[in-house]
């Protein structure tokens, strides 16, 4: 920009014109020409910003950019498969034996232009592992034993969310209305003490296989209690060794042990998503 300037006044054009077009003060523009008048070129480079030196040069920063943007942390030794600013401070303590902290860190992946971002998919190639190697697996297991495999799910739906006519629509409907107001919902029906606490109703299912679900609905939180109450019910309706796919919530990890014990003549086994 300094050089573009020094070029736009020798060319002709008047000093307001160029701060004016570049957006600068016409006193910068002044201090640029005195340096150049005296200086050369070389005056006009950008000074080296004071402060301390990086810990990581230059190409130790490309690499990191290039493994956070093609590799999983899999990749590198790690039991997660989404990067994490943790993550990174133990690759490149590893790596370089350099450490860094959190905020170093963010600082250095914001300059990257990275960010952190819901992955939209996860790996191909880890998907397919777990497609055609994990589940396999446990598919086959379930056919040895004779077992039915469901999967967990939980959601949770409040009395005054308002649904979408059109189903191919998942956001919420809105109108217009005037500022400060709300509109009136028509088509809402229940009672005001309902809709003024807005309380959420949660729910537990598991699917198996041929699409079967059960659901039980509870207040609240998934706690152990709950959970194991409907492990409880899940077993009683499906009469045969249960193989339930889960995912880590703690509430689910602490209490595998005394589920899988507990569970009528050891009926039921959990695995969990990574």
């Amino acid at each position: 920009m300094r050089q573009q300037a020094i070029d736009a006044v020798r060319q002709g054009r008047t000093v307001s014109s160029v701060a004016a077009a570049l957006g600068v003060n016409e006193r910068s523009v002044f201090r640029w020409l005195a340096a150049f008048a005296e200086g050369g070129p070389d005056a006009l480079l950008a000074k080296p910003i004071p402060g301390r030196p990086a810990k990581l040069d230059r190409a130790q920063t490309a690499w990191i950019a290039r493994v956070v943007r093609e590799d999983t942390p899999q990749r590198w030794g790690f039991e997660s498969s989404l990067w994490t600013l943790r993550l990174i401070r133990h690759l490149i303590e590893r790596q370089f034996g350099v450490t860094l902290s959190t905020a170093t860190a963010h600082r250095m992946m914001k300059t990257l232009g990275l960010q952190a971002r819901n992955p939209v998919r996860q790996s191909p190639a880890l998907a397919r592992a777990r497609e055609t190697e994990t589940f396999s697996a446990i598919a086959a297991e379930a056919r040895h034993t004779g077992a039915a495999i469901y999967f967990l799910s939980e959601s949770e739906v409040r009395p005054n969310h308002r649904t979408p006519s059109a189903p191919k629509d998942p956001s919420p409907i809105t109108t217009a209305a005037r500022k400060g107001h709300e509109p009136p919902d028509q088509s809402f029906s229940a009672p005001p003490s309902t809709r003024d606490r807005a309380l959420p109703l949660n729910m537990l299912s598991a699917i198996n296989l041929r699409g079967e679900v059960h659901f039980m609905l509870h207040d609240g939180a998934v706690t152990e209690r709950v959970f194991l109450e409907f492990l409880e019910r899940l077993l009683a309706d499906a009469q045969t060794t249960v193989f339930l796919i889960v995912d880590k919530s703690p509430a689910k990890e602490f209490c595998m042990p005394k589920a899988c014990i507990d569970s009528p003549g050891k009926r039921l086994r959990l695995f969990f998503l990574p």
